[in-house]
């Protein structure tokens, strides 16, 4: 018997059949996610010669009270149907690995609570071009669909056009988490996310972030030009949410060398080297 996906997890990149009252009968269709709509579904009667390669029918998906049944493998060869038809990735890019449940990231307990009570796939989440210490552009707060997650780091399209940012637009993709001491999630790059794990980051002292909106090895750049690549080990930076103090310190940092916290006392502690 196959396998019943309920609408909040239906499996991407597979042959499904749905019910929709007759309208076309016997309706199957691949799965794939549209970079604009969403999670889509095309095909048509499954006696259509053309349903593979030429599908008549585009349903987005999910709709409510309607599941989608991923077909079995018996019913794939039985039919005569490909793996993946062509047109999926040649229209529509690249896609997450087959089987992958759409709609997972709704249940992330880091998530819970924050999406739109009609779009469960959208929440606000701030968009930025960096701290203040490389841009003088102010971040924003705009409405991204959430389309994956790996752990605790979700990818997200963002559905607004930014008043006033340079680096991210209307359409595009990126990644975001969700700090402690944040009231909404934040927009990270992949620079970000290659060096944060060699980073340890004090919460602001007055807001609480526990994320920078820069890479340390950019902020390192803007605050000590002068410092010879790969041997700032300890830095404290302005908190880009509220203006507070972050203290960044390399977890190659020598256990009793840790800079004391930001005070107005406190000079160049942020100088120490390898």
């Amino acid at each position: 018997m196959s396998e019943i996906a309920t609408p909040g997890e239906i499996p991407v990149c597979t042959w499904v059949r749905m019910d929709l009252h007759g309208f076309p009968p016997n309706f199957i269709g691949f799965t794939y996610v549209d970079r604009e709509a969403g999670l889509s579904a095309k095909g048509g009667s499954q006696d259509d010669a053309d349903v593979v390669e030429k599908p008549l029918h585009t349903v987005r998906l999910p709709i409510p009270g309607l599941p989608c049944t991923p077909l079995s493998e018996a019913e794939i060869s039985q039919l005569g149907l490909p793996a993946m038809p062509s047109w999926v990735e040649e229209c529509y890019g690249p896609q997450p690995a087959p089987g992958t449940v759409w709609g997972r990231w709704r249940h992330h307990p880091q998530l819970a609570g924050r999406f739109h009570p009609q779009f469960p796939d959208d929440l606000q989440v701030i968009v930025h071009d960096g701290g203040p210490r490389r841009t003088n552009r102010h971040p924003e707060l705009a409405w991204v669909r959430v389309t994956g997650d790996e752990q605790d780091v979700f990818v997200g399209r963002l559905l607004n056009r930014p008043h006033q940012l340079a680096t991210v637009s209307e359409g595009n993709e990126f990644q975001f988490v969700v700090p402690a001491g944040s009231p909404h999630p934040l927009m990270v790059t992949p620079k970000y996310l290659s060096e944060r794990s060699d980073w340890v980051i004090q919460p602001c002292n007055k807001c609480g972030l526990s994320e920078l909106f820069d890479a340390p090895s950019d902020l390192i750049k803007v605050i000590f030009p002068n410092a010879p690549a790969g041997t700032m080990v300890a830095f404290s930076s302005f908190c880009s949410a509220c203006g507070g103090a972050q203290v960044v310190q390399h977890k190659s940092l020598p256990p009793g060398q840790a800079p004391p916290k930001p005070g107005r006392n406190a000079k160049k502690w942020w100088q120490i080297w390898r």
